[in-house]
């Protein structure tokens, strides 16, 4: 999620070596879902915002100072070696503002390469303010995003984004936010309670979300009991599908 050539190279690893390690993290994945799902699982590698690689909490605001082919120059060489990686797809994840949506958008495309894409939103908005729903409209354009959804928000946050995307887009849509607390980056500590609930489930698969999970703060106890429940509920998962006939996930 926050690894990048830039932040590798800032403690003295080299390229060769940080795609490597990036490629390494997708093997562990891999053979952890191997030892506990030997009947199959998917595997999805993270690709995170700019913003995390700088440590200052800017994936929760989206005022970057980059434009989207630096953006672009940014994510690709992640994504190219993710790529290599043998993971099934590509887990996109708390993008804040339009112009890092352009990007990775441009570098997806034509990549037969699926991925899902998230955002970072506040009040029915990007993080940025900037509108949720040319993110939801830009990123189902392109055929190798196979789902939207939101994440790393509030879990009050959820049901409005996802009327928004449920307007917009037929891409299945998923959901999985913090526990409600607050990222302090003066003072790099969670703060407030988790706010994090069951009761809030039904509502978010009413509003057409498939696959339902939890990003900050969100205990094991907490997806345990998450898991328990959809069980329960017969939720329906969202798998690949098939970019091209020569696409080599199938």
């Amino acid at each position: 999620y926050q690894a990048s050539f830039p932040g590798f190279e800032s403690v003295g690893i080299g390229p060769e070596k940080a795609a490597a390690l990036m490629r390494r993290s997708v093997t562990i994945a891999q053979n952890v879902r191997d030892e506990l799902r030997p009947d199959g699982g998917l595997v999805a590698a993270s690709v995170g915002p700019y913003g995390a690689t700088l440590m200052d909490g800017s994936e929760y605001r989206g005022d970057y100072d980059l434009g989207v082919e630096e953006l672009r120059e940014f994510h690709r060489p992640r994504l190219e070696t993710l790529a290599t990686a043998g993971a099934e797809l590509f887990a996109v994840e708390t993008i804040p503002c339009l112009a890092e949506v352009e990007a990775i958008c441009a570098e997806l495309a034509g990549s037969r390469h699926p991925a899902w894409m998230s955002f970072s939103v506040r009040d029915g908005r990007l993080a940025s303010g900037e509108p949720l729903e040319e993110a939801f409209r830009m990123a189902s354009d392109v055929e190798e995003v196979v789902a939207v959804g939101v994440n790393c928000c509030p879990p009050a946050d959820v049901a409005p984004a996802l009327e928004i995307a449920h307007a917009v887009t037929t891409k299945p849509l998923l959901a999985y936010p913090n526990s409600g607390q607050t990222w302090n980056a003066q003072t790099r500590e969670w703060e407030g309670e988790s706010r994090f609930s069951l009761s809030m489930v039904a509502t978010w698969k009413r509003l057409g979300a498939k696959t339902i999970g939890g990003c900050c703060r969100v205990t094991p106890d907490d997806i345990r009991a998450l898991a328990t429940y959809l069980a329960k509920h017969a939720p329906r998962y969202v798998r690949p599908v098939r970019i091209r006939s020569d696409s080599p996930f199938g």
